[in-house]
């Protein structure tokens, strides 16, 4: 399975998390309304799959572990979108055969301060050796 498949393998998973809300009894405001099973499921699966491709200081990790804390329907959606980000980067920044990898390589390029005009050869490269 590549990065995308595993992308949309998540999104979707996060999609059936949403499913299993359950409204709060009245005047019961505050608890969450989703299996905690399948929340913590979808989390850990998550932040393993962002943790092991991209560099810990990578905003969408960042966001990741500060947005999706507890099984409410925003926190799920929120983690959607996050997810939703990576994989729409991963689609417009490179081929199929790329992997997400370089995605932390134009990051780190880009902190760097690399030229990207300049230095277009640079992410060729990059990409390059990631296929």
């Amino acid at each position: 399975m590549n990065d995308i498949e595993k992308l949309e393998k998540l999104i979707e998973k996060g999609n059936e998390v949403l499913r299993t809300h359950r409204p709060n009894p009245p005047n019961v405001i505050g608890f969450p309304t989703l299996d905690s099973k399948a929340f913590s499921a979808w989390q850990t699966q998550c932040l393993n799959f962002l943790e092991n491709r991209l560099p810990p200081n990578s905003p969408y990790v960042r966001a990741f572990k500060e947005k999706i804390q507890k099984g409410y329907q925003g926190t799920v959606k929120a983690g959607i979108g996050i997810l939703e980000a990576v994989k729409e980067d991963l689609d417009s920044t490179l081929t199929a055969k790329t992997s997400i990898l370089a995605i932390s390589e134009k990051q780190n390029a880009v902190k760097m301060g690399i030229n990207e005009k300049r230095d277009i050869r640079f992410v060729k490269n990059v990409v390059s050796r990631v296929i």
